[in-house]
């Protein structure tokens, strides 16, 4: 059996969906007068459930019956007649085959895969989901491509560039690139193919050099000076940093591909791996602190400028444009179900969206939430389950966030007249541009998903785990 709300495969007998929440069977609801059924544009399509107690598990008492014996034996007979089949219709002619490795077939050649070009020291790695990764010495691009297996042609997307490509049973001819070859050796790795043939590929492209000129150039690459585990002090475009450097360095500094890791004025770890230029952050990289949060993208001055992506516990979080470390520009935010929040134009932080689009975004939403109170809240961020919830409270502690995150009001509340503070619930919110923060004893009602439970300690030192919700909208 599978969800009709979300596709995830569900075992029989369950009355939700354990990926997205959504109940199996709505229960029945008198005969009304036709109406025009409600259109839901962003980006739920189902209907909302009647009450939260349909979403979350339910135990029920299970009575003596052959129905299990009944079911095995229908499986077993299922599964006898597919191993049949599969012997017959697969199996067979597989042995019998010219090629059973399925290198080849009538369907035309896959690309999918490492293709790599010793001339131009790089290697493409196309992936199943249509997105393309070009690895070179000066750094990684990432792209998108599509592909007609049957004509053996394509097209790639890089940086807003399309670049058309043709397949041969172990070449690929991409105008304007070159000639790459495919990669059959399982031992084969990116990053020692790169660094072997990245220097003669990067000389052999200067133009208007005398051989002395190049063969010092590449003598000047080639013993490029690299450390292990060096204790260096960093001036960045964020402040002074202390920590250790493995990789590549030139006039002391690091310099091409290395690691940094230092620690923060709060003590938390962190650190960045990609490529340097003169002792700064420049070019593709990731920086990971020990908490979870993750980012990766195109650095410049330190900073992410260009497109990158957050994570939180390796779930992404937010995917488009950065400016200065700050989401600013195109962009695509997610909850922790990796489901899609909001889609548009970000001023360093802040949504930015007209009354109407704000209205078709969280009217949506709103339609398909559901009163909840505190202990279905918990129950269903115990499960980790995504569920579209309506709550009432007042607001307890409004979180005070760096002059660079204004964007964030998350607070803590209580459940609607209940001062309870074992009954807390966290809620993060997202401003909109123009929008007011809460306020501390204020009357709000959320409309938001659940998401995990967040360990929170008290004024009293406390320690407690409250549910988490991620609003769409506070009111």
């Amino acid at each position: 059996m599978f969800c009709a709300n979300c596709g995830h495969p569900m075992i029989d007998g369950k009355s939700f969906c354990e990926n997205c929440g959504n109940p199996v069977k709505a229960p029945a609801v008198p005969v009304q007068a036709p109406t025009a059924a409600p259109q839901y544009q962003y980006p739920y399509q189902t209907p909302p459930a009647a009450n939260m107690a349909q979403l979350l598990p339910v135990q029920k008492k299970q009575k003596k019956s052959h129905k299990g014996l009944i079911i095995g034996l229908v499986a077993l007979g299922a599964f006898l007649i597919t191993a049949t089949l599969l012997v017959i219709f697969v199996l067979v002619p597989w042995v019998y085959s010219d090629d059973p490795a399925g290198t080849s077939s009538s369907d035309g050649i896959s690309v999918v895969g490492l293709w790599s070009s010793e001339e131009l020291g790089e290697v493409l790695h196309f992936k199943s989901s249509g997105s393309i990764v070009v690895n070179a010495y000066d750094g990684d691009t990432k792209g998108t491509y599509e592909y007609d297996q049957d004509k053996a042609k394509g097209t790639i997307t890089l940086e807003d560039t399309d670049y058309t490509f043709k397949v041969s049973e172990d070449e690929i001819n991409i105008k304007d690139m070159g000639v790459f070859t495919k990669e059959t050796d399982k031992d084969f790795d990116i990053d020692t193919f790169i660094h072997n043939t990245g220097i003669d590929a990067a000389i052999s492209a200067i133009d208007d050099v005398t051989l002395e000129e190049s063969t010092a150039a590449k003598a000047d690459v080639s013993a490029a000076a690299t450390v292990t585990a060096k204790s260096m002090d960093l001036t960045l475009s964020f402040g002074d940093c202390s920590g250790t450097y493995t990789g590549e360095v030139k006039d002391g500094l690091p310099d091409g591909y290395g690691t940094f890791m230092s620690a923060d004025s709060d003590g938390d770890t962190w650190t960045y791996e990609g490529n340097w230029a003169a002792g700064h952050l420049s070019g593709q990289g990731k920086t990971t602190w020990d908490y979870g949060y993750t980012e990766t993208g195109e650095y410049q001055n330190d900073c992410l400028n260009g497109q990158g992506q957050d994570y939180w516990m390796d779930v992404m979080r937010y995917s488009g444009s950065y400016t200065n470390g700050n989401q600013n520009g195109t962009g695509t935010l997610y909850n922790c179900h990796s489901e899609e929040i909001f889609t548009g134009s970000l001023n360093y932080g802040f949504l930015q969206e007209t009354a109407e689009q704000r209205s078709a975004r969280v009217g949506a939403f709103k339609d398909q939430s559901i009163p909840a109170t505190y202990d279905e809240l918990y129950q269903a961020c115990s499960n980790v389950l995504s569920i579209r919830a309506r709550v009432k409270g007042t607001v307890l502690q409004v979180y005070e966030y760096s002059e660079n995150n204004q964007y964030y009001c998350d607070f803590l509340m209580y459940e609607s007249g209940i001062a309870d503070t074992g009954r807390i619930v966290m809620v993060y919110h997202r401003l909109s541009e123009g929008e007011p923060k809460v306020t501390e004893g204020q009357s709000v009602t959320v409309w938001g998903t659940t998401e995990y439970l967040y360990n929170y300690t008290s004024d009293e030192n406390e320690d407690l785990s409250v549910p988490l919700i991620e609003s769409w909208s506070v009111e």
